[in-house]
């Protein structure tokens, strides 16, 4: 069944357009443009999640949002907040109304599109969602700093790779999905080589250390260097500062600062605060990688599982399997076609029930017909 989606905005825009591309990815909608028509359509037809703008004529969302989370029949309903406030303040004012999530304006579709399907489909993943949490921990960031751009990174396995893993800026998702097309071609697999030779941002990681407040003209003369340069100009970026994230002396990924002309991190509070940042962002890169290989062996286990039902179900002869007490565990579906059983008849019983006398006559007269 089709995941439902409550659209509530009073904008023209929003109420032509919006329904038509959830309804192209095949979800249903449903539109409000009031919060008290909103409170009612929630309470009645239990959508799937509640897409809600903050600025409406009378009730705002943020008063729908809290009223939502009041009533029984609606407080467990998901809830996102469209804002036009900054990414930081609309951070605030969503967790404050008890809203699951949080967009900027303009709407950047596929990201938008993104959180609705993690909400949607989070019953079906029982692992954390370490994405989110690297999101929050970049938007932490730019709350405690003075600065414009938080960018996370990540080390592969193999530690070959940068990849990237959450960018935020203060100008919203859109401009965010911009500098990520500005310094890479493929801006759905952001990834740059671990080589200084190759890529300015590898050096902090390959010297461990913290470089602050590197002038963005400075990034045209490194080598690599010219596309960030490009992309932070772009954005009238002034500094960059880069800050490399290791737990327990492994190098884990880094931390990307750029402000439009404040200097960061100049006295001894500063200090602390950026290593404070670097030590938590450290933990929630590293802690993302580690469910990221457990959900990839998983996967691997699931298709070699897969890959083994087969073998046995194609085999030429019937297979029983049977436990310490002779119990049958698993029978192959050349023996189901045997003994005209079902799994279900056969599995917690006593191995003898396919070979007692009372069934004699039914094994041979499967065996008869399959030589």
């Amino acid at each position: 069944m089709a995941a439902k989606i409550l659209i509530v905005d009073d904008m023209p825009d929003a109420i032509e357009f919006l329904p038509e591309w959830f309804q192209r990815e095949g979800y249903t909608t449903l539109m409000a443009t009031r919060g008290q028509q909103a409170l009612a359509l929630a309470e009645e037809t239990r959508p799937d999640v509640v897409l809600l703008d903050v600025m409406m004529p009378g009730m705002d969302g943020i008063e729908t949002c809290r009223r939502l989370r009041m009533n029984p029949s609606t407080a467990d309903i998901p809830v996102i907040i469209v804002s036009a406030r900054s990414p930081s303040d609309a951070r605030a004012e969503s967790l404050l109304a008890g809203a699951t999530d949080y967009v900027t304006k303009p709407i950047h579709f596929p990201d938008l599109l993104e959180r609705i399907e993690r909400i949607v489909h989070r019953n079906d993943d029982p692992q954390p969602d370490y994405r989110r949490l690297i999101e929050e921990m970049a938007y932490t960031a730019m709350t405690v700093l003075p600065c414009n751009l938080v960018w996370l990174l990540s080390i592969d396995s193999d530690k070959r790779w940068l990849l990237h893993q959450s960018v935020v800026l203060d100008r919203g998702a859109e401009a965010a999905q911009d500098l990520l097309r500005l310094v890479h071609s493929t801006p759905d697999d952001v990834r740059f080589p671990l080589l200084a030779d190759e890529n300015p941002l590898a050096d902090a990681i390959l010297n461990r250390t913290i470089l602050l407040n590197i002038s963005v003209p400075e990034f045209k003369e490194l080598a690599g260097g010219e596309t960030f340069f490009r992309a932070f100009s772009h954005f009238r970026f002034g500094y960059v500062s880069l800050l490399p994230l290791a737990v327990s002396g492994r190098d884990v990924g880094l931390l990307v600062v750029a402000t439009m002309g404040t200097r960061i991190g100049e006295t001894p509070h500063a200090q602390q605060i950026l290593n404070s940042l670097g030590a938590q962002a450290a933990m929630v890169v590293d802690n993302a990688r580690l469910v990221a290989n457990l959900a990839m062996r998983e996967k691997q286990m699931r298709a070699e599982q897969s890959f083994r039902q087969m073998v046995l179900d194609t085999m030429g002869e019937g297979l029983v399997v049977v436990d310490e007490e002779a119990r049958i565990t698993y029978v192959n579906s050349r023996l189901l076609r045997i003994t005209d059983y079902t799994r279900e008849m056969l599995y917690g019983r006593s191995v003898g029930i396919i070979f007692h006398p009372a069934y004699r006559e039914r094994l041979v007269t499967g065996l008869m017909g399959h030589v």
